[in-house]
């Protein structure tokens, strides 16, 4: 296992990512903490349908904003960002 995983979005999570926050440098420090622990544990998240799925998810506290959840799946080298919602 390598200590950072190299982060990869797919193509839809930056359209997803930026309709919620349009400012390209915003989105970066949105997502700058959960990508810091997703790529040096992605176990921090909490798996997503049971024991053998292979999505993962971890929420990201905006004060004063709704929260948002982040989808990935991952392996030994990479952390796969899958989709970025809104939570009400």
């Amino acid at each position: 296992m390598s200590p950072n995983r190299e982060i990869i979005e797919e193509p839809s999570f930056r359209k997803e990512l930026m309709a919620i926050e349009s400012d390209p440098r915003g989105a970066d420090v949105l997502l700058e903490g959960a990508i810091w622990v997703l790529s040096r544990d992605p176990r921090q998240g909490q798996q997503l349908g049971g024991y053998y799925s292979l999505t993962w998810y971890v929420t990201i506290a905006r004060p004063g904003k709704s929260q948002l959840v982040l989808y990935y799946a991952f392996d030994d080298e990479e952390v796969l960002l899958v989709s970025i919602q809104e939570r009400p």
